[in-house]
C-alpha cells in the first residue's frame, strides 16, 4: 500500500498544530495560572430525573469562566477549579438546562447531583417511553464524535424483533437482504458484506454463518436484547481495526450504570397468520432486569425468546434469453416453504466500581438459534432449449423440445426424454450458538485513562442432516400458460406417462448433508491516553491490540440412491408409493405424488438430528427410515461420500496484531486527530491434497479383477486423505485524519481521511482444488491472495437542534485497489510445472485474483426529530428519514 502522502499528510497535521500552541497559550492566560493556583473539586452525577437514565455526554460548565467538561457513561463528571462563588449550569439535548449555585473553599470537595427534566414529562409523567431518551443520547453521542459515524439507540424504533440488523437499515447508507422476513446481510456504502466489521464493546464477534469459508456475518444468528445503542464507524480512527472498508457496527452493551437504582421490564406476545393454514402460534418475550447495590456493584441481565414463522411459495421460470416479442419457457419450478426460526439467550453484564477512578467489568452473552425448513412440495419441470420444426405438411420432425408456434405466454413442449418432471421434498435444520465474554478495567484520573481488557468469541453452526429426496419421470409432454397468472402459471400435461402415479417415476436420489462451522476469537487490548491542560486542549492516545481468528470446517456429505429388495437400480421393484405423504394440502398447479419428509421418525435420526421439534404434523414411514432399517436396499455413491468428508475439512488460523498512537487537538471551535495504525497479519490454512502416490498407483495398476466397493473405498481415501497447508504474513501501515469544525452552536462540519484493510475470503486462503473429471473443469483457491486496499474520503454537515432533532449531508469517496476478482477462461498447462503436478492438463480453471481497482461514491442525507413541541398525545410522535445515492466503478 503506498502511504507516502497520508503520512506527509499526518507529519502536516502535527506541525501545523504545534505552531499555533504558542499563541493560543499566550492569548489565554488565565486557565494556565489557575493550574498553580490551590483548588477546589466539584463531582457529581447527572441523570434524568423522569426516568432515572444516567445521562452520557452532558455538559457542566461554570458560567463565565472557561471551565467546563462532559459526563461519563455513568453520568458522572468531575471539575476542578479555583475557590471562589460559582454558578454551575447542566445542560442536555431534549432536557431543560439546570443553574446551581456553589461557594467553593480552597481543598475542598463539593458533590452535586443533578436531575434534570423537560415540560414533556410533567404533562405525561406516565406514558414517557425510553425512545425518546435513546434518541437524546444517540445524538449527543454522534455529534460529541470526532469521526463520521451513526448513533442509533436499541429502542428508537421500538421492538425490531430482537436482530439489531433490523435496526441499522433505518441508517443512511445502509441496505439489508433478508432471507426469509429476517434481515441476514448489511450492505454499508455499497460495499460487499464480508467487508463490515461486527464488534460487541469494541471486540470482534465470532460468526459461523452458514458453516462456511466466507467473512460474511449472519445477524440473525444473535439477538438484540443486551444492547443499549449500536454505533456504525464509516471513517474509523486508528484505533480501531483496520479491517473495515464498508464500515465498523459496534454493539454497545447495557450497563447497570446507565440508570439510577432498581430496573425490571417484562414483555410478551405472539404472532399468526389467520388466513394461511400453514401457520401456528409463536410466542415472544423478553425479561430484563438491572440494579445497583450500595453504589459500587452493578448487574444487569436481558434474556429474549422469539420466534417467527414464514409460509412461503416460491416460483422461478427460465425463459429464452434473446430479444424479441415471443420467449419460450424451458423451465418452471415451484416450491412451497415453511422455515421456522427460534431464538433465544442473552447475556449479564457485571460492572464493579473499586473507587470513583477504578472500574471493573465482566461481560458474557449467550444465543442460541435452531431454524427448520421444509420443502414439503418441490417440482421442476424442465427441457432442453431447442425448437421443434414442421415439414410442408405440418408435422413435427427432428429431436426438438418446444414446439415452434410460441408465444410469450404460451409454450408447449413435446415428450422427449430431455422433458423431465422432478420432485423433491426436504428438510433442514439449522442449529446455531454464539458465546462473547469479556473481562477488562478502566482507570480514569485526571489527565490519565487507561483501559484494558481480554475477550473471547466463539460462534458454532450446525447443520446436523439436510436431507432431501427426489425421484424423476422423462417423456413428459406438458402447456405453460402465463397469461392470466404470470408469476404461477398454468401446467397442463399433454403427453407421457401420468406424472401423478408415482409407479412412473424412476430414477432418485437421497441427499443428506451434515456440515458444521466453528469460528472462534481470541485477544486482548490495552490503551493509555493522556490529557494535556494547555490553551488549546490537546490529548495523546496509544495503545496495541491482539486477536486471533481459528475456523475449522466439516462437511461429511452422503448421498444414496434407493433399489428396492432386489439392490439393483431401476429394476421396477423400489415401490416409492410407501414413501408418500399423504397429508400433504396440494398448493402446486399439478397434483403430484409428493414424498414424506426424511426422517420424521425420531428412532431413525443421525447426528443427533433434533425433529421432535418441528414435525409440522406429519412422522409416518420415510426414505430416511427406509435407509436406518434397510440399508442393504441402497446404493452408496463411495465416491462422493468418502470425497466430500475429506476434501471438505478445513480450518483456519489469522492472527493480527497492532499498534497505533493517535493525538488530538482542539483549537477554538477546530478538532483536529491524527494517527498511525501498523497491523502485522498472520495467516495460516489446511486443507486436501488430492494426490495418487507413485505407491498408490503401482498397487492400482496390479489389481486383477473388477473393482469391489471396498477397494473402491479405500482407493477415494488414499487419493483424498493426505494434507496440504498454505501460510501468509504481512505487515501494513494505516494513517488517519480526522477535522471537525463546530461553526455555531449544533452546526458541524467534517471532514475525514481513513485507509483500511479487505483481508481476502478464509476460502481462498486455505488450499483446496475442486475437480469436474466429467466436465473436465479445476476450481482451485489462491492461499497468495493479497488483501484489498481502500482509501476513504468523508465530508459532511450536521444541524443538531431542540427538541432531540438533527439534519445531516455528507458525501463520500472509496478508492479501492488490488481488487479481488473470480478469474475463468484459463486452461490448464502442460508439463510438470503446470501448478498440479503435471495432472489436469487441458481443463478449464478458475480461481481468484488481485487485479486492478474499484471507486464508489456517493451522497448521504439523513432527518431525525422528536415532535415535543405538539399538543396531547401527538408529542410523543417524531420522524426519522433517510436518503443515499450510490455510484460504483471499476
Amino acid at each position: 500500500m503506498n502511504t507516502k502522502n497520508p503520512i506527509a499528510l499526518y507529519f502536516g497535521w502535527i506541525a501545523m498544530t504545534l505552531a499555533p500552541l504558542h499563541a493560543a497559550h499566550a492569548a489565554d492566560v488565565s486557565l494556565a495560572a489557575a493550574a498553580n493556583q490551590p483548588t477546589a473539586t466539584i463531582i457529581g452525577q447527572v441523570s434524568n430525573a423522569a426516568t432515572d437514565a444516567n445521562l452520557e455526554g452532558a455538559i457542566v460548565l461554570l458560567d463565565g469562566t472557561g471551565f467546563s467538561t462532559r459526563t461519563r457513561r455513568d453520568g458522572a463528571y468531575s471539575l476542578q477549579v479555583p475557590p471562589g462563588r460559582y454558578t454551575l449550569t447542566v445542560s442536555y439535548s431534549g432536557l431543560d438546562a439546570q443553574s446551581v449555585p456553589l461557594s467553593l473553599q480552597a481543598g475542598a470537595t463539593e458533590k452535586r447531583d443533578v436531575r434534570l427534566t423537560a415540560d414533556i414529562y410533567k404533562l405525561a409523567p406516565f406514558t414517557v417511553s425510553g425512545e425518546r431518551e435513546g434518541n437524546a443520547l444517540a445524538n449527543t453521542l454522534q455529534r460529541l464524535a470526532p469521526n463520521v459515524k451513526n448513533i442509533v439507540s436499541a429502542d428508537a424504533f421500538g421492538n425490531m424483533a430482537g436482530n439489531p440488523a433490523e435496526l441499522l437499515t433505518r441508517l443512511p447508507g445502509v441496505v439489508g437482504d433478508a432471507t426469509g422476513i429476517e434481515t441476514r446481510y448489511l450492505t454499508v456504502r455499497g460495499v460487499d458484506p464480508t467487508m463490515t466489521a461486527v464488534t460487541v464493546d469494541g471486540n470482534r464477534m465470532a460468526n459461523g454463518a452458514s458453516a462456511g469459508s466466507s467473512r460474511e456475518f449472519q445477524f440473525e444468528l444473535i439477538g438484540s436484547d443486551r444492547v443499549e445503542r449500536i454505533e456504525l464507524t464509516k471513517s474509523p480512527t486508528p484505533d480501531m481495526d483496520a479491517d473495515s472498508i464498508a464500515g465498523v457496527v459496534n454493539l454497545v452493551s447495557k450497563s447497570a450504570f446507565d440508570r439510577v437504582g432498581r430496573r425490571i421490564n417484562f414483555t410478551f406476545g405472539g404472532i399468526i397468520r389467520l388466513l394461511d393454514d400453514r401457520d401456528e402460534l409463536r410466542r415472544n418475550w423478553t425479561l430484563g432486569y438491572s440494579e445497583v447495590f450500595a453504589g459500587k456493584l452493578g448487574v444487569s441481565l436481558n434474556y429474549g425468546h422469539r420466534q417467527t414463522l414464514l409460509p412461503l411459495d416460491v416460483t422461478n421460470q427460465s425463459f429464452e434469453a434473446v430479444e424479441k416479442p415471443a420467449q419460450y419457457t424451458y423451465s418452471y419450478n415451484f416450491q412451497n416453504f415453511r422455515i421456522k426460526r427460534t431464538r433465544w439467550g442473552g447475556g449479564l453484564k457485571l460492572d464493579y466500581k473499586w473507587s470513583d477512578n477504578t472500574r471493573f467489568y465482566f461481560n458474557g452473552q449467550k444465543f442460541l438459534h435452531m431454524e427448520h425448513g421444509d420443502e414439503p412440495q418441490t417440482g421442476l419441470f424442465s427441457t432442453a432449449q431447442t425448437v421443434a420444426t414442421r415439414d410442408a405438411n405440418g408435422n413435427l420432425t427432428g429431436t426438438g423440445a418446444i414446439l415452434p408456434e410460441y408465444t410469450r405466454n404460451v409454450t408447449e413442449w413435446r415428450p422427449v426424454p430431455a422433458s423431465q418432471v422432478t420432485i423433491s421434498n426436504g428438510s433442514t435444520q439449522k442449529g446455531g450458538v454464539t458465546h462473547q465474554y469479556q473481562l477488562g478495567a478502566v482507570h480514569q484520573y485526571k489527565s490519565l485513562e487507561i483501559d484494558y481488557d481480554i475477550f473471547k468469541s466463539n460462534s458454532f453452526t450446525n447443520y446436523p442432516g439436510n436431507a432431501n429426496f427426489q425421484y424423476t419421470t422423462t417423456g413428459i409432454g406438458f402447456r405453460i400458460e402465463r397469461k392470466d397468472a404470470p408469476f404461477f402459471p398454468e401446467v397442463r400435461q399433454t403427453a407421457g406417462p401420468d406424472i401423478r402415479d408415482i409407479n412412473n417415476y424412476r430414477d432418485n436420489v437421497f441427499n443428506i448433508r451434515v456440515f458444521r462451522g466453528d469460528d472462534d476469537y481470541l485477544g486482548g487490548a490495552f490503551n493509555l491516553k493522556k490529557k494535556f491542560e494547555t490553551a488549546a486542549p490537546t490529548w495523546i492516545k496509544a495503545g496495541i491490540r491482539v486477536r486471533e481468528q481459528t475456523r475449522e470446517l466439516t462437511e461429511p456429505a452422503t448421498r444414496w440412491r434407493f433399489a428396492g429388495p432386489d439392490g439393483v437400480l431401476n429394476s421396477g421393484d423400489e415401490n416409492l408409493r410407501q414413501f408418500l405423504n399423504p397429508d400433504v394440502k396440494s398448493r402446486a398447479p399439478v397434483t403430484l405424488p409428493i414424498p414424506a419428509f426424511p426422517f420424521r421418525d425420531a428412532r431413525t435420526v443421525p447426528y443427533n438430528y433434533p425433529v421432535k421439534t418441528s414435525s409440522f404434523g406429519y412422522s409416518g414411514y420415510n426414505i430416511g427410515t427406509a435407509l436406518f432399517e434397510k440399508p442393504q436396499q441402497f446404493v452408496e455413491d463411495i465416491v462422493f461420500n468418502v470425497t466430500s468428508e475429506l476434501n471438505n475439512a478445513q480450518d483456519f488460523t489469522e492472527k493480527i496484531s497492532a499498534g497505533y498512537v493517535m493525538g488530538n487537538v482542539d483549537i477554538g471551535k477546530l478538532s483536529i486527530l491524527g494517527g498511525l495504525r501498523v497491523e502485522e497479519t498472520k495467516a495460516e490454512g489446511n486443507g486436501a491434497l488430492r494426490q495418487i502416490t507413485p505407491a498408490e498407483a503401482a498397487r492400482r495398476a496390479a489389481w486383477v479383477g473388477p473393482v469391489t466397493n471396498d477397494e473402491l473405498r479405500r482407493r477415494t481415501a488414499a487419493e483424498y486423505a493426505q494434507r496440504i497447508s498454505a501460510s501468509g504474513k504481512y505487515k501494513k501501515v494505516f494513517p488517519g485524519l480526522h477535522l471537525k469544525y463546530e461553526a455555531m452552536p449544533g452546526l458541524i462540519a467534517r471532514l475525514s481521511y481513513a485507509t483500511n484493510i479487505g483481508r481476502a475470503p478464509i476460502g481462498s486462503l486455505i488450499p483446496r482444488t475442486a475437480v469436474d473429471d466429467t466436465n473436465k473443469t479445476v476450481s482451485t483457491s489462491n492461499p497468495g491472495l493479497k488483501p484489498q486496499f481502500s482509501d476513504n474520503f468523508d465530508l459532511g454537515l450536521e444541524y443538531y437542534f431542540e427538541p432531540v432533532g438533527r439534519v445531516s449531508a455528507g458525501v463520500f469517496l472509496k478508492e479501492i485497489k488490488d481488487f479481488q476478482f473470480s478469474v475463468g477462461g484459463q486452461t490448464v498447462g502442460t508439463g510438470a510445472d503446470n501448478g498440479f503436478n503435471g495432472n489436469y492438463q487441458g481443463y478449464a480453471l478458475t480461481t481468484r485474483a488481485n487485479g486492478g481497482a474499484a471507486r464508489v461514491k456517493g451522497l448521504e442525507a439523513a432527518y431525525q426529530q422528536q415532535f415535543t413541541f405538539l399538543p396531547g398525545w401527538l408529542n410523543g410522535f417524531g420522524a426519522f428519514a433517510n436518503y443515499t445515492r450510490l455510484e460504483a466503478d471499476g
